[in-house]
């Protein structure tokens, strides 16, 4: 199974009814052109809570942080690159954050992620509660500039395994002992790459009961030269990177052919992407129980690939073009969603 990854430190509480008035007596709310800037919003807000106000669902929902009561002392750090030179590279779009029951007590834990210093896994108390079990987790990768964590049971035995990425410090595979205890297995599984990683996860490609892995790699945004605690330096140039060929940098595909072992199959399924991509989402548009993938690209134009039989087994074609013949330019995060329960996937980039 694979594991979703969420916000935390934060506890959702409803509002009291809303007081809406009758459509007849509402005045009339022109909403204003969408490029017009700050002068807009304030009649944008109108319109929104007048629309808001006939709707039939709870939707007005609100937080309140609690990350003082967690417990939770975690801080992200960063690289000099984004804190004393302020220098334009792709290190400026951050960290993720992943969660998943990592010891099998029915509570979610979360594992963060940082730059500099160590990721930290803290093990839900319940009630609001959490302790720091980075050290006996063996979860920490300090110092290895990290980008992202992915939980998923990728060995069917029950239990959430991890997947983190790195820039230029080879991506880890952990295997959880079902107890909350992990075990570095990335050379063996063979998803050990080092290179610009961002964004990853797990999912069944191919239908055969076992997840395998899809890793963005945004390109070669970094020189050779080391910085403090260690990292890359970035290029001065490093926004401008997709106008050099060179330094583009494919993501992978890898298939799990179980016992613990991957073999990276993207030029051979017909999924190679050299965008520079911080992300990608799968989801089965067509229902044919197959995944397509979604590919985004901070320098250029997503990327839609879709699933498809053919006699060597299931491969990829890239039908952007025929599907999404507009895409964003620049996107870093997506989401598919029903957004209107008619049982149909929408995408928010």
């Amino acid at each position: 199974m694979a594991f979703s990854v969420l916000a935390l430190g934060l506890a959702f509480h409803a509002p009291g009814p809303l007081c809406a008035t009758e459509k007849q007596d509402k005045p009339q709310i022109i909403v204003p052109e969408p490029d017009i800037g700050i002068i807009s919003l304030k009649r944008r807000q109108e319109a929104q809570l007048l629309a808001a106000s006939d709707y039939k669902v709870f939707h007005e929902f609100r937080f309140t942080d609690r990350r003082p009561e967690s417990g939770i002392t975690f801080r992200n750090l960063i690289t000099d690159d984004n804190l004393k030179q302020l220098k334009p590279t792709h290190y400026d779009h951050g960290n993720g954050v992943a969660v998943a029951d990592v010891d099998g007590d029915g509570l979610q834990d979360i594992y963060f992620v940082t730059q500099v210093g160590s990721n930290e896994l803290w093990r839900n108390l319940g009630e609001g509660r959490f302790e720091n079990i980075t050290e006996e987790a063996g979860v920490g990768l300090a110092d290895r500039i990290s980008v992202a964590g992915s939980f998923a049971d990728f060995d069917n035995d029950g239990d959430a395994d991890l997947f983190a990425t790195t820039v230029r410090m080879g991506n880890v595979l952990f295997e959880n002992d079902g107890k909350g205890r992990f075990k570095d297995i990335s050379e063996q599984a063979g998803v050990a790459y080092s290179g610009h990683s961002s964004g990853a996860f797990f999912f069944d490609y191919n239908n055969d009961g076992l997840l395998d892995l899809f890793v963005t790699n945004i390109g070669t945004y970094t020189s050779n030269r080391r910085g403090s605690k260690g990292y890359y330096i970035g290029f001065y140039d490093a926004f401008s990177g997709h106008l050099f060929p060179q330094r583009n940098e494919t993501s992978l595909l890898y298939e799990n052919l179980g016992d613990k072992r991957f073999r990276e199959v993207s030029k051979e399924v017909g999924l190679v992407d050299d965008s520079w991509s911080g992300d990608a989402a799968f989801v089965d548009l067509d229902s044919d129980r197959y995944p397509e993938v979604y590919v985004l690209n901070m320098q250029g134009d997503d990327h839609y690939y879709e699933s498809h039989a053919t006699e060597e087994g299931r491969r990829f074609a890239d039908n952007t073009e025929r599907f999404f013949p507009r895409t964003s330019w620049g996107a870093m995060g997506v989401k598919f969603f029903d957004y209107n329960n008619d049982g149909g996937d929408r995408i928010s980039l």
